[in-house]
């Protein structure tokens, strides 16, 4: 298994310049291209070659992962569920510039879960395509 992580002090700034909506947009964009780099490096770095799926635990998973081909899966352990959940909202309640309101106004949809992309769906939807030759 892969682990996937946000890279939290860049979504902060854009969502500090851009604002809370247009910096998810942006966020997305770039998953969807750091999602192209990482399929270009599972195919040529011979130390990932056991990978075969992606994971990663975020409060995210309704607006970014749309169109990229996660898995959504519920975190099973009743102890696991609610250490991350305390974990994330507060990373979100510091880190976001309106963190405490969306906290506080959104705990029910705030429930974290486990995100997985197999290698094949990681391959089929961001491997470069092969240009076919032209005669």
């Amino acid at each position: 298994m892969g682990e996937l992580h946000l890279d939290n002090r860049q979504v902060v700034q854009l969502t500090r310049t851009l604002g809370a909506d247009r910096a998810g947009i942006r966020t997305a964009r770039m998953l969807r291209e750091a999602m192209k780099e990482i399929s270009r490096e599972l195919d040529s770095n011979p130390e990932l070659s056991k990978v075969q799926a992606l994971t990663g635990i975020t409060l995210l998973h309704r607006g970014i992962i749309h169109g990229i081909g996660f898995e959504q899966h519920p975190i099973k352990s009743k102890w696991q569920r609610r250490w991350f959940g305390i974990y994330l909202r507060f990373l979100l309640r510091v880190l976001h510039p309106e963190g405490k309101h969306r906290v506080e106004d959104s705990t029910e949809k705030l429930s974290p879960k486990m995100l997985v992309l197999s290698k094949q769906s990681l391959k089929a939807r961001f491997a470069p395509r092969r240009k076919e030759a032209v005669s």
